[in-house]
């Protein structure tokens, strides 16, 4: 992966880490501008490893700084797969948009049979500037 994208990284627009993603020890705690997963949750989630999606879904919010995006693509439809990802270390599915929530929205696109998620993590502001926004949205495009 360096390889392929030797001139973002030489340029210091990107950087490639190797790490577990249940507990991401070499990513400082917001620090990162976006995380873009294709396949990991989805993987876990098919494997009925809902604990370990939760794990991993925790660490990308605790790396991510507040207002920005991680974006995964699944299989796995909404309504199945958004009761592990929306989850709160409490036990409680997230009500996005609130104040007490750890993404302030969360947008769904599907795309013929696979579906791209998109979470924004709540930050002071982004939490109140996007309170009206709706738990989740679901755009379908041909």
């Amino acid at each position: 992966m360096t390889k392929r994208y030797h001139k973002y990284v030489e340029k210091d627009l990107m950087s490639i880490v190797q790490d577990d993603a249940t507990q991401f020890t070499l990513i400082n705690d917001e620090s990162v501008d976006s995380v873009v997963d294709k396949g990991l949750v989805d993987a876990l989630f098919c494997a009925e490893q809902g604990g370990m999606v939760q794990q991993v879904m925790g660490n990308v919010h605790r790396t991510l700084k507040a207002g920005k995006v991680f974006m995964f693509f699944s299989f796995s439809r909404p309504e199945y797969l958004l009761q592990h990802t929306a989850q709160r270390s409490d036990g409680k599915v997230e009500d996005v948009g609130k104040n007490d929530v750890l993404w302030s929205d969360v947008d769904i696109l599907e795309l013929n049979e696979i579906f791209i998620y998109r979470f924004v993590k709540a930050g002071s502001d982004t939490s109140r500037r996007r309170h009206k926004k709706k738990k989740h949205k679901r755009r379908i495009s041909r």
